[in-house]
């Protein structure tokens, strides 16, 4: 209950955002610990901030701050104050992402020629992407791709992948760790094309890619098929 009310509460994505749903789920997280977790009120607040409720968050947030006076837990008495200050300036709180990275690229290439028809290919690198959830995204990779060029005019080419990544910045509260914990996933797949010279000038081409993705974060993880055909005209 506390994990998906912060995603619906805090998530920097606001189709995600649902605050009417993490209310009811943060009352009902509140409920089951009798008023007495700092954690499940922190999370109402913000629940409530990003209802527009802010007077209810402040007040909720000062009775998290009290259960944890005298306890040892500073870290997030800490950030609950200045989520706090956030709900005095009628500021919701979104789960932020401050990284900057000083990072490398990496690429190295292997190619071999089975025979005047068909070659293939052996690639492995680190790069950095920019994120769509967070300022980017870190990915290590190895691809194999495999050419046939068996019948006059087409080429067929097939494709596997797998991919390691870390985002900077994480998912309000998910994947067991602290609030804002960075995804990290893996992709694997492989995908298959086939492409017809036309004419001179026209190229025809179809292509298929399956891919698997596992997410240390929950609802995170996906199954993808994807089917895309193309026309390309060559000056």
């Amino acid at each position: 209950l506390i994990n998906f009310a912060w995603l619906l509460s805090a998530h920097r994505d606001a189709a995600i955002r649902h605050s009417a749903e993490a209310v009811q789920r943060a009352e009902r997280a509140v409920a089951l610990t009798d008023r007495a977790s700092a954690d499940a009120l922190d999370v109402l607040a913000a629940a409530y901030a990003a209802d527009g409720r802010f007077d209810a968050a402040v007040a909720v947030e000062l009775e998290a701050l009290r259960i944890l006076d005298g306890t040892p837990n500073a870290t997030l008495a800490a950030d609950i104050r200045e989520r706090l200050n956030l709900y005095r300036r009628r500021i919701a709180f979104i789960v932020p992402d401050h990284k900057n990275l000083s990072d490398y690229y990496v690429n190295g290439l292997i190619a071999h020629r089975l025979s005047a028809t068909i070659s293939q290919t052996l690639s492995a690198g680190h790069e950095n992407q920019l994120g769509v959830n967070s300022n980017y995204i870190t990915l290590n990779y190895v691809r194999h791709t495999m050419s046939w060029n068996l019948i006059r005019n087409t080429l067929l080419s097939t494709e596997f992948f797998f991919e390691d990544a870390r985002e900077s910045g994480g998912f309000a509260g998910f994947g067991g760790g602290q609030l804002g914990t960075p995804e990290h996933f893996h992709r694997i797949g492989g995908a298959i094309t086939v492409g017809y010279q036309l004419t001179p000038h026209v190229t025809l081409g179809a292509r298929y890619q399956g891919t698997s993705k596992d997410s240390n974060l929950f609802l995170r993880d996906y199954n993808q098929n994807r089917i895309s055909v193309d026309a390309t005209y060559s000056f």
